[in-house]
């Protein structure tokens, strides 16, 4: 299946997020976006689901229908994996679900690795592939102590200690909260369960299949887009002195990430061109990989049929070696 299409749609989707947010700043509610993003979401996992199905691509082949009405935790368990769901709470407030896979019979091998989904995804996306093909459970059957997080606003993280997801002032965040608050909050809460010191990260982008995310998110992606900058939000020049003492929003330095990156890209992703890979690379001060995998769509660093070889295999071997 070409999954571009799919990006194709979410495109056009994308585009009204301008005008829904500019709802929200009036004092309006864009529930009409998370409308959307529920209607898209069933119908890219019934998409997914027929063709995995047909495919006959799942755990040891045992594939069957209920599998696409199953939930991430369902799935797991049914393969005969331990799965846990940790409810964490932000700074501000938000109530996060935090999925924990361990494997079948693997034995634990003392290392713990965290897997972060883009933009309008889920845990889920480390698991749909299934046993021997998704990475989730490939890391869990290897002996790694597997924790996939969720984003304030996906189907995992839609509560809140005072508001209500149907209150546009629940929606008021961007991908920034989400770094400031969710994953600083998430990944203290693997550290202190697991009594480590450190753990592996591994995130897929910002931009795939919907489950839930604010419109601000995507103006400020629309924003990247036309300036050609890696900055914070842009709310206007008379806003932006009140929240920044500056006239435009200041940029992120990313060459204050001084922890190992590994870095996998394509010249087919219509979501992360090339020469922002570029960009990104020659910023980040210490590269220690950069794969490049000729033809692969966005989607297809998680669901392509080869991206256990092209990709996982080789997230494997790179943190055995460490």
């Amino acid at each position: 299946m070409d999954y571009s299409k799919l990006v194709i749609i979410f495109a056009v989707l994308y585009s009204v997020s301008g005008k829904e947010y500019e709802y929200q700043q009036s004092g309006r509610t864009f529930r009409s976006w998370s409308d959307i993003s529920s209607g898209v979401s069933s119908l890219a996992s019934f998409i997914w689901g027929v063709e995995y199905i047909l495919n006959g691509k799942g755990a040891d082949g045992d594939v069957t229908a209920q599998d696409a009405y199953l939930t991430i935790t369902e799935l797991a368990r049914k393969y005969g994996y331990n799965m846990e769901e940790h409810k964490v709470m932000t700074e501000d407030g938000y109530i996060l679900t935090v999925h924990r896979l361990q494997g079948r019979n693997a034995t634990l091998n003392g290392k713990v690795v965290f897997l972060m989904h883009g933009i309008i995804e889920s845990s889920d996306s480390w698991d749909l592939q299934g046993p021997g093909k998704a990475l989730g459970y490939i890391l869990a059957d290897n002996g790694y102590d597997v924790w996939m997080g969720n984003a304030r606003g996906n189907k995992h993280a839609m509560s809140h200690k005072e508001l209500d997801a149907k209150n546009s002032d629940f929606w008021e965040f961007t991908w920034e909260e989400i770094g400031l608050y969710d994953l600083p909050a998430m990944i203290d809460h693997v550290l202190n369960m697991t009594g480590k010191e450190r753990l592996y990260y591994v995130g897929h982008s910002q931009g795939h299949m919907p489950t839930g995310a604010s419109a601000a998110q995507f103006v400020h992606f629309g924003q990247l887009v036309n300036s050609g900058r890696f900055s914070r939000f842009d709310f206007g020049e008379d806003i932006n002195m009140v929240e920044y003492g500056l006239p435009s929003p200041p940029d992120y330095d990313v060459t204050k990430i001084t922890v190992p990156v590994e870095m996998f890209y394509s010249d087919n992703d219509m979501l992360s061109a090339e020469a922002d890979v570029d960009i990104l690379k020659g910023k980040l001060p210490y590269v220690i990989g950069y794969n490049f995998l000729e033809g692969f769509t966005h989607l297809d660093f998680l669901y392509a049929y080869n991206a256990k070889d092209k990709i996982y295999d080789k997230i494997l071997r790179r943190i055995n070696e460490n």
